[in-house]
């Protein structure tokens, strides 16, 4: 499908699989039985399993990680400076900050299930695959706080960076290590405010940062307004938005003693 490294389907040949996927859905929903068997008994590989059917699908949207593009932040600030934010600008910052995933070979720990011939049951057992995001180096980008034209901009960001985690934390759930009340972020990042249990070994948690950070500069010149956001994000699935709100809660307020987050 990929190779180990990464990689991007050919447009044409996506779609194929992309129509092929859905010809076998609607078949199945129909209860087209008969038809299905007749699929599998030219070709019996021809009908994924649902773990080959969704790793495929991901691929398919071009959501596997390339090692052939290079995505360029610190040209990114650099043009912030020089020209604000446009809305070019804005668009190709989504961009940088996509959710992707990279692919690896499983590695093997149970190999008598593998010589047993059963079928995996996760999705891990089909393929080793890690969250990331389309840029490099994100961590490194964002970790000076003193930029005036970076924090300028941060409350206008907030709703992009709000979308972005909520992109990534489902593509987490097509790949089984999400679902409403569990998910990667307490294990990824212990804290949502900084502390030194914190580590840059997992890009994807800048989404969760740079919420914080646009919050923060949203509470200081719009407190009405980020008290609306912190009460929305108790609603959003995912215990990770339900740990952002707890943080905003902590600050002046945010926080009603009788009735909870104000609204």
């Amino acid at each position: 499908m990929v190779g180990a490294a990464g990689g991007q389907l050919h447009d044409g040949w996506s779609r194929r699989i992309e129509n092929e996927l859905d010809r076998f859905e609607l078949l199945e929903k129909a209860g087209k039985a008969n038809e299905l068997e007749e699929i599998k008994a030219n070709a019996p590989n021809a009908i994924p399993r649902w773990l080959d059917a969704n790793a495929m699908a991901i691929a398919v949207k071009g959501r596997v990680k390339s090692s052939q593009h290079y995505l360029n932040l610190y040209r990114w600030k650099d043009r912030l400076k020089r020209y604000g934010l446009t809305t070019s600008l804005r668009g190709e910052l989504r961009d940088l900050l996509s959710a992707k995933i990279k692919l690896r070979r499983p590695f093997n720990w149970r190999t008598d299930i593998q010589e047993s011939g059963e079928p995996p049951t996760s999705m891990r057992q089909l393929m080793d695959w890690e969250l990331v995001l389309a840029a490099d180096h994100v961590h490194s980008i964002f970790r000076d706080r003193t930029d005036e034209h970076w924090n300028a901009v941060l409350p206008m960001l907030l709703s992009d960076f709000q979308l972005l985690l909520l992109d990534a934390l489902d593509l987490f759930r097509e790949l089984d290590g999400a679902n409403d009340y569990s998910d990667r972020s307490s294990w990824d990042l212990p804290s949502i405010s900084p502390h030194w249990q914190n580590n840059d070994f997992h890009d994807w948690v800048i989404l969760i940062e740079l919420i914080r950070d646009a919050w923060l500069a949203t509470h200081e010149s719009n407190p009405v307004k980020a008290r609306r956001i912190a009460q929305d994000w108790f609603d959003i699935p995912y215990p990770t938005f339900k740990r952002l709100a707890l943080f905003a809660a902590s600050h002046d307020g945010v926080l009603n003693p009788i009735n909870g987050l104000n609204g």
